[in-house]
């Protein structure tokens, strides 16, 4: 463990260096880079069978069982929100009913030039939303979802909201 104020180690790689120390609480990777062939951020990441990662896992679990009890009055909530006059309300409301609804992650604000351009709900662009996709006009109410989740996987779904 490296301390927040101590140098960069040196490389014992000849014509290398490190790039330099980071502290982020926020995330579980240990290291990362760019590798040199796709110019792509690659990450080192815990052994799942790692103590630290089985701590965050059974956290993790723990909430889940958390929201699992109080699941339908999240839901109650959420309807009465997505009416509510407070457009705030409704914007919550609406990225709550969806990541229910199509059990997508939230997703969040990255540096693209830093990390892969992958998306989840609150970070859902124009581009990745077509109306009526099969542009059959009239009452249709299907909406197509189409972006790269975690991992880098395509999601695409098409949900008839009329059903």
């Amino acid at each position: 463990f490296l301390s927040q104020c101590a140098a960069v180690p040196r490389c014992s790689v000849p014509g290398h260096a490190w790039g330099d120390i980071r502290h982020d609480p926020q995330v579980q990777w240990l290291a990362q880079w760019k590798e040199n062939i796709n110019n792509q951020v690659k990450y080192m990441q815990l052994a799942a069978q790692s103590s630290f990662k089985g701590k965050s896992d059974r956290a993790k679990y723990n909430k889940a069982a958390l929201l699992c009890e109080n699941i339908t009055k999240i839901r109650s909530d959420t309807r009465k929100a997505l009416k509510s006059k407070d457009m705030v309300k409704r914007q919550l409301a609406t990225a709550v009913w969806v990541i229910d609804r199509l059990a997508l992650r939230v997703g969040g604000e990255k540096d693209t030039d830093e990390e892969a351009d992958t998306v989840g709900c609150c970070s859902l662009r124009v581009e990745h939303v077509h109306f009526d996709p099969n542009e059959e006009g009239g009452d249709n109410q299907e909406l197509e979802l189409e972006f790269l989740g975690k991992d880098s996987m395509l999601y695409k779904q098409t949900i008839d909201f009329g059903t």
